[in-house]
């Protein structure tokens, strides 16, 4: 999700990859990091949503390291957010 220039919500896919075993989060990190360097959005991440679970705890922080460490994000200082999906995590407690 992005908000275009004239604050319009704007969705979309981008990328849609096959990653070849082993899924490792090392192997997922390479292949966001490269969709992000394609589409030129790199700059321009200040959060990160993924579902509640555990793997993606380790993507994440991978993934924040390294995007902090090249000083990308302009936005809070060069921090990022990790927003867990709250629809997921309902969805976990209903199901309890």
């Amino acid at each position: 999700h992005f908000i275009n220039h004239a604050w319009t919500l704007q969705k979309c896919i981008i990328g849609f990859n096959q990653v070849e075993p082993p899924r490792t989060e090392k192997n997922l990190v390479n292949v966001i990091t490269k969709n992000l360097q394609e589409w030129k959005i790199k700059k321009k991440i200040i959060s990160i949503t993924v579902v509640n679970a555990s793997f993606n705890d380790v993507l994440v922080r991978t993934l924040k390291e390294i995007l902090e460490k090249s000083g990308v994000n302009q936005y809070q200082g060069g921090k990022f957010f990790h927003v867990r999906c709250h629809r997921h995590i309902l969805n976990l407690i209903v199901q309890d």
